[in-house]
This record gives C-alpha cells, structure tokens and sequence, in this order.
C-alpha cells in the first residue's frame, strides 16, 4: 500500500478515489498493485497540479471528474497485466502500445511539447475504453 507521503499531496478525496477503488487492483498480486497505485497516485497528482498551475479551482465533485481517466486507465492496465500471459504477443503489444497512447494523453507537459501550451483540459478526455480494450 503506498505511503503516507505519496497520499499527502492529493486531496483527500482524490486519495480516497483512488485507494478504494478495488477494481484498479483487483487482478494483480500486492507488489503489482504497489507499483500501480504508486503510479495512479503520482499521475494524479500531476492532473491535479496542472489544474491549479492553470488557475482552475476544482471543487470536490470536479476532482473526482477530473481524475477519472487516470483511474480508467489504471482498470485498463490491471486487465491488461491480468490477461498479458493469455494473449499472442502481438496481440498484447497492441494493447499495451494502446494504454501508452492513452496514457499520453494525460500527459500535462505534453501539450507544451506539442506546442499546444501548458493548460489542462478544459474536460476530461473523452472515454477511451474502446481504443484500450479494443
């Protein structure tokens, strides 16, 4: 289970979200889920922080929307670790190159490399359920 700091710099009810969420978890041994939700809650923190760096207040229902494509992609990995050894290895190089492209997208600094600015999104990205599990 992650530590006291990497939860102390989240909103509690980010920290929350995250945490007690089993499905983020739920087909991975406990050093697999460690790694991941080390992952999900550094991610997080960065979505979180390019909000504020935009000037964005988030009250307590925008935060949960706004962490909410990072917690479907962590799903999206815990299926993708929990099915990788069931998988031909072409198969699982297109869905982990999807979950990558995917997680590119939440990518704060990657706007800015672009030449798209800084800015978080005006919205959460649009479900990308499909493209991952497809």
């Amino acid at each position: 289970m992650p530590n006291q700091t990497t939860t102390a710099a989240l909103p509690p009810r980010v920290a929350e979200l995250i945490l007690e969420d089993e499905r983020l978890t739920a087909d991975l041994e406990d050093a697999e889920a460690e790694i991941l939700l080390r992952w999900v809650l550094a991610t997080a923190g960065e979505v979180l922080a390019a909000y504020q760096q935009a000037g964005v207040a988030l009250d307590h229902e925008d935060l949960a929307t706004a962490v909410q494509p990072v917690r479907r992609l962590a799903r999206a990995i815990n299926d993708l670790v929990a099915e990788c050894a069931d998988r031909e290895p072409v198969e699982f190089l297109t869905r982990l190159l999807a979950v990558i492209d995917s997680a590119r997208q939440l990518d704060p600094g990657s706007a800015a490399q672009d030449g798209g600015g800084n800015s978080p999104p005006s919205s959460p990205p649009a479900d990308s359920q499909e493209t991952i599990h497809g």
